[in-house]
């Protein structure tokens, strides 16, 4: 395992959640939407020491990330913040796909073990960190750990307050230089660009969109 990995998973209360955890019992389910094209280049020309990301599914991105950490070498954690309990989309059946009902168990979404059988059948445990919590209380524990972010990755809620309070939020765990991206610049998700707009107004930073990603650079 990576230092970086193994740093905060000793600091994680319950300790390394992949201890005993029986990932056979599940089948590999990465359902989700394409992860963003950036991936890549952000990682190989970054090269971050921590990459984290609000919002995580089923693991899809997080794995990708993981297998480009794995390819060039890099001792860089990813950590994964969600409470894996689904967002509007989810609850509400809106975004074909994105179904919360088979991991329903006496009304409680089970959606974590999948994410950590996902990891673990990928074989990304010694890079990806799961935080079940909410992003407020997350970003709030990793500012309290002093543990400061390269690369941040902003994929939860899609509701405009949300998206505002991730960005602020994360934004200050953010090292000088580093990049914040997210996907859904749509009009469907009217919200993220509302949101991501709003703050990089007040910070007076140019939005950067490709294709259906966005990203803002945070002055060295």
């Amino acid at each position: 395992m990576g230092r970086a990995a193994e740093d905060i998973l000793a600091r994680l209360p319950g300790g390394n959640p992949y201890a005993g955890f029986p990932y056979e019992r599940y089948r590999l389910d990465l359902q989700g939407s394409r992860p963003p094209a950036v991936l890549r280049p952000l990682i190989t020309e970054l090269r971050p020491r921590l990459i984290v990301e609000v919002g995580s599914w089923k693991g899809d991105s997080a794995l990708q990330m993981g297998e480009i950490i794995h390819e060039f070498g890099l001792d860089t954690a990813v950590v994964c913040i969600d409470t894996w309990l689904g967002s509007l989309e989810h609850l509400t059946g809106s975004v074909r796909g994105w179904d919360l009902r088979p991991y329903l168990r006496h009304g409680y979404p089970t959606l974590y073990y999948q994410f950590l059988a996902n990891v673990m059948h990928r074989r990304c445990e010694d890079v990806v960190v799961p935080l079940a919590n909410t992003s407020d209380n997350a970003a709030r524990w990793l500012i309290h750990q002093q543990i400061m972010a390269d690369l941040v990755y902003v994929d939860g809620s899609h509701e405009e307050d949300d998206v505002y309070r991730d960005v602020c939020g994360f934004w200050r765990l953010l090292r000088p230089g580093g990049t914040m991206f997210g996907d859904d610049w749509h009009a469907y998700w009217h919200g993220v660009i509302c949101a991501v707009s709003r703050f990089a107004r007040e910070q007076g930073l140019p939005v950067q969109v490709s294709e259906q990603t966005w990203s803002l650079q945070k002055p060295a």
